[in-house]
């Protein structure tokens, strides 16, 4: 039976596409990005909302305007 990925594996998700980008802290992510890059490497919707909600709990990332995603200080140490 398939288990489903930790907090930790779908919040590595998310930072792996922001290396992806080579992104800075305060630089942000576009949906259209993220989408892309996600559906490239076969993540889940599911588990990336669930990662990215993880992230922003974790001062990681921050929502912006028109569903940009703006890599903190403390999320570029993580990646």
């Amino acid at each position: 039976m398939a288990q489903l990925p930790s907090d930790d594996e779908t919040t590595r998700m998310v930072l792996d596409i922001f290396k992806h980008f080579d992104t800075r802290p305060g630089e942000v992510l576009m949906p259209q990005n993220i989408a892309a890059v996600s559906m490239e490497r076969r993540y889940r919707q599911e588990d990336l909302d669930g990662g990215l909600q993880i992230a922003a709990d974790r001062g990681w990332v921050e929502y912006g305007p028109n569903g940009t995603i703006r890599l903190t200080k403390e999320g570029f140490a993580k990646v």
